[in-house]
């Protein structure tokens, strides 16, 4: 970014061309007016973008609360954006759910993903429980709205085991 940014001064530019690069560089974050699910699909797109170009893979992961908790979606999505890694995104989809899209992440770093995410959620809402959904680029989805849609019906089931609830229900015996 230092270098990137010294190449912006010294070329003449407007302000538009300086987002426009910026955010090639780092991302998009959610714009003014902008609601949780077009932030998620902008998100989406860029992972898409770079994973085409790459050959590369990512995961999205929805997760959706069962039942009444204690905290807000907004307070879980900074907990569990804090013990991801910085390259995870984290959304607040409503107050029930939330998205976390995991670059070059496959399926078997998303079932992992999803295991820490139970464990965590378990401790900060013990009455709460809650169910995920995996989605993988390109295997699911070329497109957000399809990847995104394949993530809702692994919600219910359908496309991947029985939901994580605490780490005491998933030890067998």
């Amino acid at each position: 970014m230092d270098l990137g940014a010294v190449d912006y001064l010294v070329k003449p530019f407007s302000p538009e061309e300086l987002l426009r690069r910026v955010e090639r560089l780092i991302g998009r974050g959610r714009r003014q007016g902008e609601g949780p699910l077009e932030a998620l699909f902008g998100v989406l797109r860029l992972e898409v973008n770079r994973a085409s170009r790459t050959n590369g893979v990512f995961s999205l992961v929805v997760g959706r609360r069962l039942g009444p908790g204690s905290r807000r979606t907004t307070e879980l999505e900074g907990y569990v954006r804090r013990r991801l890694r910085d390259i995870d995104t984290v959304v607040a989809l409503d107050p029930g759910s939330m998205a976390i899209v995991l670059p070059a992440t496959a399926a078997q770093g998303a079932e992992v993903v999803t295991r820490k995410l139970a464990e965590w959620l378990s401790a900060l809402e013990p009455e709460a429980k809650w169910d995920f959904g995996i989605a993988l680029y390109p295997e699911n989805g070329s497109d957000p709205a399809a990847l995104y849609s394949c993530a809702q019906a692994a919600l219910s089931g359908r496309n991947r085991p029985p939901q994580h609830n605490s780490p005491k229900e998933n030890i067998p015996g």
